[in-house]
């Protein structure tokens, strides 16, 4: 299992996280359980709520999109922004891999940004940044 202070790490990795404090990483780590799921294990399908968030640690994970594109991912968030939205997503996330994943509950993720507002200004500062500038 994976220590806190290896969960920062990873954290520190993810381009958005990548202006968050050291406390607020520290934060989500301590938020998030390190599970496994086996190769061909739906991680959530299209037109469910989003219960969780995933970040893929080991593994590789297929988003399914609804017009019958795909997309592969190797590492990073899975699902974050469908988190957020606490709507049904229109995606599918599929393990094509044994895969390696820290979870966090979505409404642990929500309470985290609410209560820690320098974490979600850190995170709309990389998303300006990286999409309107």
């Amino acid at each position: 299992m994976l220590t806190t202070i290896e969960k920062v790490f990873i954290l520190q990795e993810i381009e958005f996280l990548g202006k968050a404090s050291a406390d607020h990483l520290a934060l989500l780590a301590d938020l998030f359980q390190e599970e496994t799921r086996q190769a061909s294990h739906y991680l959530f399908r299209a037109g469910s709520p989003c219960s969780s968030f995933y970040l893929l640690v080991e593994g590789k994970v297929e988003l399914q999109k609804p017009d019958d594109r795909s997309e592969v991912i190797e590492s990073g968030p899975v699902n974050f922004w469908a988190c957020l939205s606490r709507r049904p997503t229109n995606l599918a996330a599929k393990c094509l891999t044994d895969c390696r994943l820290l979870v966090m509950a979505s409404e642990d993720l929500v309470d985290a940004l609410t209560t820690e507002p320098g974490l979600s200004l850190a995170i709309l500062k990389y998303h300006a940044r990286a999409h309107w500038m």
